[in-house]
C-alpha cells in the first residue's frame, strides 16, 4: 500500500461560480482502488464548512455530502464515506482509498457598467470581461494507519509541487514469538516490531498478559517505549514462572488519540526433558544397594561375636 503523496486534481466547473482546490492527497494502491474493513478518519486542518470529495483514476469527481452521525465512522457502510466539521478542521471517515481533495467555490461578480453619455451622433460601446472558472491545481504531502481506526491528518497547502514530509503517521504493529516450544516458561521471548510510524516520535503503551488454558490470568506488565519511525522490540519473560500446559500471550498497545490494538500469540510449556535410565544403570544402583546392607550386616554380626566372647 502506497503511503499518502501529494497529487493533483482537476475538479469540474460549475457554471457561474469559481471552484477553488485546498488540499489534494492520494491513499490507496496507484489506480488500483483499496477497500478497508474498518474506518479510516481524515483530517484536514482549518478547512471547516469547505466541500469535499474524491476520483478515482482521474474518472470522475464525487462529492462527499453525507454527513456523519459524530466523529467515530460508525455505521459506516462499505465503500462508504462522510464528513464532519470538528473544531476548525473538516474530517472525512472513508472506507475507500482513493484520491480525495478540499475545496471552495464561490458565486461569479459580475461587475455593473457605468453608463456614459455622449453625443447623439457618437457611437460608443461597453464591454464587460466576465472571468471563467479556471480549476486550480495545487498539492499537499502526508506521510500516514495502521490499526483501528486509522487516523491521518492533512497539513496546511503550501500551494507548492514540492514533496515535503510531515508528522502523520500510519501504524503497523506486528508481534511474534522467538519459539512456540519451551521446556521452561522463562524461555519465553516476544518481539514487537513497530513500522510506519512516521517523523514524530510516539509514546506507546505495551501491555503483556499470559492466560492458561482455561483464560486465568498468571501474567501481567505494564511498560511504555517511544517509537520513531520504526522499532523492534524484544521481551524476555526471564520472571514467568508457570508449569508444563498450553497458554496464550496477550500484547495490549496504547498510542496516540487513545488507539488501543490488540495482538496474541500461542506457546506451549512441555517441561525439561526426563532422562531414562538404562537397565544396566539401573541393576548396577541396586548391586551397590545390596553390597552396603550386606556389609553392614557382617559388620554388626563380627562386632556381636567378639563381644559374646569377652
Amino acid at each position: 500500500m502506497d503511503a499518502p503523496t501529494v497529487t493533483t486534481i482537476t475538479l469540474p466547473e460549475t457554471s457561474g461560480a469559481i471552484t477553488t482546490l485546498s488540499k489534494a492527497i492520494e491513499i490507496g494502491f496507484g489506480n488500483i482502488k483499496l477497500s478497508s474493513d474498518k474506518p479510516v478518519r481524515i483530517s484536514f486542518p482549518n478547512d471547516k464548512g469547505k466541500k469535499v470529495g474524491y476520483t478515482q483514476n482521474d474518472s470522475s469527481f464525487s462529492e462527499i455530502l453525507s454527513l456523519c452521525g459524530g466523529d467515530t465512522g460508525a455505521g459506516l457502510g462499505a465503500d462508504g464515506e462522510c464528513k464532519v466539521d470538528v473544531g476548525s478542521d473538516l474530517v472525512v471517515w472513508t472506507r475507500h482509498f482513493t484520491k480525495f481533495a478540499t475545496y471552495s467555490s464561490a458565486p461569479i461578480t459580475t461587475p455593473t457598467p457605468t453608463p456614459t453619455t455622449t453625443p447623439a451622433t457618437a457611437h460608443t460601446s461597453t464591454s464587460i470581461q466576465i472571468p471563467t472558472s479556471i480549476p486550480i491545481r495545487t498539492s499537499t504531502s502526508v506521510t500516514t494507519r495502521t490499526p483501528t481506526p486509522i487516523v491521518l491528518t492533512v497539513p496546511e497547502a503550501t500551494h507548492t509541487t514540492t514533496t515535503t514530509e510531515t508528522g502523520i503517521k500510519l501504524f503497523d504493529i506486528t508481534l511474534t514469538i522467538e519459539s512456540a516450544t519451551l521446556n521452561k516458561s522463562s524461555d519465553l521471548v516476544a518481539r514487537t516490531q513497530f513500522t510506519s510510524f512516521g517523523t514524530v516520535p510516539t509514546a506507546v503503551v505495551m501491555v503483556y498478559r499470559v492466560e492458561d488454558a482455561s483464560g486465568k490470568e498468571v501474567f501481567y506488565e505494564k511498560g511504555e517505549v517511544t517509537v520513531q519511525t520504526e522499532q523492534l522490540v524484544t521481551k524476555a519473560f526471564t520472571n514467568l514462572d508457570v508449569g508444563s500446559g498450553k497458554y496464550t500471550l496477550f500484547l495490549t498497545t496504547t498510542y496516540g488519540n487513545s488507539v488501543t490494538d490488540e495482538f496474541r500469540q500461542s506457546f506451549e510449556v512441555q517441561g525439561a526433558a526426563t532422562v531414562k535410565k538404562s537397565p544396566s544403570s539401573t541393576w548396577t544402583s541396586i548391586l551397590v544397594i545390596v553390597s552396603v546392607i550386606s556389609g553392614y550386616i557382617t559388620y554388626r554380626w563380627i562386632k556381636r561375636r567378639k563381644k559374646m566372647r569377652t
